[in-house]
């Protein structure tokens, strides 16, 4: 099946004109590499991250990029933790100095090896500006978060690190699960070990049963070590006090997407 435009244009890094003809590549004052287009206005730039670059009034900035196994969402009905079989590279979004309510609308993607995602829109994130991309986990020679216009495709590219560690993943599992009472009150214990070869930032919700709401347990956990989480996160030990015992969920992030465990909590105020 031939190229598309946008193909072509994330794999040669110029621009096509409407009728077929290749730009030139030039070198910006600002050290971005654009585009002396032959018959065309539209033009393809690579940049590097933490440029903001201006199309047509509004004007864009994309930076701090980091690899998570798993992130945390806003969601439909309430905060939730999404997980896939790859990993994420969440990025700080600014669209006129502001974080943007629908980034969906300014056309973002991803684009590894000269391609492209489709299909990769980015995710909210509860990280102040973070926009999350998921991406294969396997090494890349190239990548960059990719803004789409009608006269410009932007490329803000991922440094070597981010790439190195999209290749490499933590892996995550819970060795200690509990709901003690720590001085008069109920607490969750987690003590999560990281089998991978890579630090990470282990997230999880903690829910009961019937309950739509949720906690989220963030801590980092770094390669070949074990940390332990101790406390009250947000109101679900408050749901557990005032309805008795429970059955408590964790998801957190494994190998193919989310794993779920549970506990059965007992109400008595006596038991550890």
């Amino acid at each position: 099946m031939p190229a598309t435009r946008r193909e072509l244009v994330a794999a040669l890094g110029v621009a096509l004109g409407s009728a077929g003809c290749v730009s030139t590549p030039s070198r910006r004052s600002d050290g971005a590499t654009a585009t002396s287009p032959a018959t065309s206005s539209t033009e393809s730039r690579q940049v590097s991250m933490g440029t903001t670059v201006t199309v047509s009034g509004t004007s864009v900035t994309v930076e701090n990029p980091r690899v998570r196994k798993a992130v945390v969402t806003p969601g439909m009905a309430h905060t939730r933790v999404v997980a896939n079989a790859g990993q994420f590279v969440v990025v700080d979004i600014a669209v006129d100095g502001a974080t943007p309510d629908q980034p969906f609308d300014r056309e973002f993607r991803s684009a590894v090896d000269g391609e492209t995602r489709d299909g990769s829109d980015p995710l909210p994130t509860t990280d102040a500006g973070g926009y999350a991309f998921a991406l294969p986990a396997t090494r890349h020679d190239r990548g960059a978060i990719q803004w789409a216009t009608d006269e410009t495709d932007v490329y803000w590219t991922l440094p070597r690190a981010v790439l190195g560690s999209l290749a490499v993943e933590p892996i995550f599992s819970v060795t200690a699960f509990r709901v003690p009472h720590r001085d008069g009150e109920r607490v969750l214990e987690l003590t999560v070990a990281n089998e991978g070869e890579r630090d990470g930032h282990f997230a999880a919700r903690a829910s009961f049963d019937g309950y739509s709401g949720g906690s989220i347990v963030e801590f980092p956990v770094p390669a070949g070590e074990s940390e332990t989480y101790t406390g009250r996160p947000g109101d679900v030990l408050l749901y557990f006090e005032n309805h008795g015992g429970e059955t408590l969920t964790v998801e957190y992030p494994a190998d193919e997407g989310l794993r779920s465990i549970e506990r059965t909590v007992s109400s008595s105020a006596t038991e550890e």
